[in-house]
């Protein structure tokens, strides 16, 4: 069984200056974010056979990608569904004011994308059932509502930055998080928000 990179892409435009289109271009910083995960990368899969790489369609994944395909010696394929919501994912998860009080529903906009997000997480499993290692390239919100799909929880918010690597593992029955949105394997990675 081969597991599961979840690479968040670089720095956007938009996330720099919160303005223009959301499916913006990665700025000077997030393009040396992507070079910097496609070396990381290359280092950490030394072994490419049966490697898949996927990424959402919005452009700054796509721009990230292209590096990562470059130094894996690996097309991307472009998956719909790993695309980022329309919403920042955090202001939509259930909170409350003390960990003992029970989890109230969340919007109808996040329950579907959680949706979204578990089917994307059946499908990425199925593609690392067999011997190879599967890399997507795609967002915070996605990585982390993922992540809830996996802790069947949505009581949790992760903090991903941008160009870092979590990576599953489906082993003995459940979901094992080898890596949590760390740079470690890129080197030094210049962080953006």
């Amino acid at each position: 069984m081969g597991a599961i990179h979840l690479l968040r892409h670089g720095q956007s435009v938009w996330q720099d200056a919160r303005a223009g289109d959301l499916d913006s271009a990665l700025t000077p910083l997030g393009h040396r974010q992507a070079a910097a995960a496609a070396r990381g990368l290359a280092r950490l899969l030394p072994s490419r056979e049966g490697l898949r790489l996927v990424a959402s369609p919005l452009q700054r994944a796509r721009q990230t990608a292209a590096p990562v395909a470059a130094a894996l010696r690996v097309d991307a394929a472009v998956w719909p569904a790993l695309a980022e919501a329309a919403f920042r994912v955090s202001d939509h998860l259930p909170s409350r004011t003390s960990p003992d009080d029970p989890l109230p529903p969340a919007s109808g906009c996040y329950l579907a994308f959680r949706i979204q997000a578990a089917g994307v997480l059946d499908r990425l499993h199925a593609a690392a059932a067999g011997e190879g290692d599967v890399v997507a390239v795609t967002h915070g919100g996605m990585i982390r509502t993922l992540l809830c799909v996996a802790a069947r929880s949505d009581a949790l918010c992760f903090a991903v930055p941008n160009g870092a690597i979590t990576t599953l593992e489906w082993r003995d029955g459940r979901w094992h998080v080898a890596r949590l949105a760390s740079c470690a394997p890129l080197g030094r990675v210049p962080r953006g928000s």
